[in-house]
Order: structure tokens, then C-alpha cells, then sequence
């Protein structure tokens, strides 16, 4: 894998883009497959770690991952926690049976050159995320005064990462300064609906304190892990999508499109990157759009609703509707999801989908 990686980072910027897609293919097979994902339907989650001696069906540690990515990154780790065991110089992950709780370290005297992760594998089908909530405590380690921090990021696919913040997260612990705190955030929209969620608990050796760094970084411990759900609204969704979608002027950081409208009662159309992954919109839940590529509401990391409203009605073809802030001699998707607006039920099966590159201003 780490070869691989050099080779995507020294390849010219075509072949890069396509050895990049199949670089996180591998990082997603590589720690992801094999995984069973709780079904929410069945309850809220709760962990406490009581008597574990490794992961649980649900959980799952991560190899050494050697991506171009820098610390803090969901995709950069450097200590393999695929099996729990004793923490050792390096670090590792630890389960504490004695006081029920997940135990983080891993070193190093400089900031954000070491960091090790594991998953939380959750089933989001037919349900709207509510809360994640959990016990972070600081943990001394030896002499010092060097600081470390916990993060959360989640995925849907695997491949993509964001973190979630609020209140006390991220949790930054400094060695041999008591801490604790008890976090409660909400879990984003795009989760809701999803079937294989991840929650990535992320330690890494940074950062601080700003004056005067020494000795050990503080250990982090986590218990009392907690996810909340609802039942998603019932809903009816559309049976027939969009379609003969076509765009129609093509300047360089613009275009105008048109559809002829499915069987919903509203449509909303989403724009990527070609290189970037689609991601449906989930029921029940109400996005934002905005005409602007990158200033609307998103299903999900890098896909912008440019467009939402009932057009000129069903079966009726759409004229001039645009999307504006492109990049000039880029490649570009668009894809017309039908929905119902009671229950916000999108019809997620086969959408209309348009390609299209835009040109470059100047002419070669």
C-alpha cells in the first residue's frame, strides 16, 4: 500500500485523479469489509465496555494507514490497532476491564506525527440520526506536560470523512491535568436513511501546549458510548424520475439544464465533481439549494444541491435552470432526484444524470 501511495502522489494529474479513486477503493476493502453494522431499528446503541478482551461484533481497529493525508486526518493514521492489546511505546488502543472503558495513547515528541483510530459500525435504515454521547477522560501517563486530542469523524461510504464537533469535542487531554467531560452532540442529517455509517474514534499526539512541551502525551479513555435515533417519517416515495435531462449553453463556469419532471410533487438536482463520490439525500430529511455551485445545502461531502422547487410541473420539460460558480475546463455531474415533500421522501433509484465539461476561458 505505501508504494502504491507514491505512486498516486508522483503520477501527472489525470492518471493521479484515477489512482487516487482506486487508492481509497483499497483503504475502504482494507478496513471496512467483514464489518456488521447495528441496526438502529432494533434500539438506540450503548457501549460500556464491560469484559471485553477485543472489538465487538460492531467494532472494528484499523491498519496503519498510509495515505498523503496530514495529522489530523480520519485517513491518516500510523499506529495499527487491529488487535487490542497493551499499550506500548508506540501506542495502541487498550481495553480496561477493570474500569470498563477504551483506552487511547500514541507518542511522540513532536505535534501530529502519530495517530491510531477504531470503528463504530452503525445501521441508519429507515431512521433519523439523533445523538451521539459519551465519557472522555484525560489519563495520566508518566512525567510531562504534553497534550493529546480525541476526534470523531464519520463516513458513509468509507472513503469520505467528516468530523463531528460541539461541545468538549474534539477532547484535548494534557498529561498529568485532570479532565473528563461528558459529551453529547448531534449526529448530522446525512446519516439518516444511511445502512453502513461509520463513527471513527481518532487520537492523535497533538496539540500543545503552546509554551514549554515535556514528557509523555496523556492517555484518553472513552465509556459509556451511546447513539441515539427516530423512526424516519413515513413517507410515499415518487415511482418515476426525471428525465431527458440535457444541459444547453455551456460557458466556463456555467450552464443551463433542463429535465422533464417524474412523478413527485418536487425535484431537487445535485452537482459534483466527476471525481468525487455521489451521495443520495436521505428521507426525511429538508436540504437547502442554491445556484451557486458549493453555496447550497449538500447530501453529503463535495455534493451541492444547485437546484430544488417544482420546475414547471410534471412531465413538463424545465427550461433554463442554471448553475453558476464552476471551474472553467472542469468535468462536472448532475443528477435530478424526484421527491414527495410530505415525509420528504426522495425517490433514490435511478436518477437522472447528466455529464458535461465546461471549457476553458481561454482558447487554445
Amino acid at each position: 500500500m505505501k508504494n502504491f501511495t507514491s505512486v498516486v502522489k508522483n503520477a501527472n494529474p489525470f492518471l493521479k485523479t484515477f489512482l487516487s479513486i482506486v487508492l481509497s477503493v483499497l483503504l475502504f476493502v482494507q478496513n471496512g469489509v467483514g464489518q456488521t453494522y447495528y441496526a438502529m431499528s432494533g434500539g438506540n446503541y450503548t457501549e460500556t465496555f464491560t469484559g471485553w478482551t477485543g472489538y465487538s461484533t460492531n467494532w472494528n481497529g484499523l491498519a496503519a494507514l498510509s495515505t498523503t493525508s496530514t495529522i489530523p486526518s480520519a485517513t491518516k493514521t500510523t499506529v495499527a490497532t487491529t488487535t487490542l492489546g497493551a499499550i506500548n511505546s508506540t501506542g495502541n488502543i487498550q481495553s480496561i476491564s477493570s474500569s470498563t472503558n477504551l483506552l487511547f495513547l500514541s507518542t511522540g515528541a513532536t505535534d501530529n506525527t502519530t495517530s491510531l483510530a477504531c470503528d463504530l459500525n452503525l445501521n441508519f435504515t429507515n431512521r433519523t440520526a439523533g445523538t451521539l454521547s459519551f465519557d472522555a477522560a484525560t489519563v495520566f501517563n508518566s512525567t510531562g506536560n504534553r497534550n493529546s486530542t480525541l476526534r470523531v469523524y464519520y463516513s458513509i461510504d468509507g472513503t469520505t470523512w467528516t468530523e463531528i464537533t460541539g461541545t468538549n469535542l474534539p477532547y484535548v487531554g494534557s498529561n498529568n491535568v485532570s479532565g473528563s467531560a461528558s459529551i453529547s452532540v448531534s449526529l448530522p442529517s446525512a446519516i439518516s436513511g444511511q445502512s453502513t455509517v461509520k463513527l471513527r474514534f481518532y487520537y492523535h499526539n497533538g496539540t500543545g501546549p503552546a509554551s514549554s512541551p515535556t514528557g509523555s502525551r496523556p492517555k484518553i479513555s472513552i465509556d459509556n458510548v451511546g447513539v441515539t435515533s427516530t423512526a424516519a417519517s413515513s413517507c410515499t416515495q415518487p415511482t418515476t424520475q426525471p428525465s431527458l435531462f440535457s444541459v444547453n449553453t455551456i460557458a466556463p463556469t456555467s450552464t443551463n439544464f433542463a429535465f422533464t419532471r417524474g412523478n413527485g410533487d418536487s425535484v431537487i438536482v445535485v452537482a459534483r465533481l466527476n471525481s468525487t463520490t455521489a451521495i443520495a439525500p436521505a428521507s426525511g430529511t429538508s436540504y437547502t439549494a442554491n445556484a451557486v455551485f458549493g453555496s447550497g445545502g449538500t447530501t453529503g461531502t463535495n455534493n451541492f444541491l444547485v437546484y430544488k422547487g417544482t420546475a414547471s410541473g410534471a412531465s413538463t420539460a424545465t427550461g433554463n435552470l442554471s448553475v453558476t460558480g464552476l471551474t472553467a475546463g472542469s468535468f462536472y455531474v448532475l443528477t435530478a432526484y424526484e421527491f414527495n415533500s410530505t415525509g420528504t421522501c426522495y425517490n433514490t433509484t435511478s436518477p437522472a444524470t447528466i455529464n458535461f465539461n465546461t471549457f476553458s476561458a481561454t482558447p487554445s
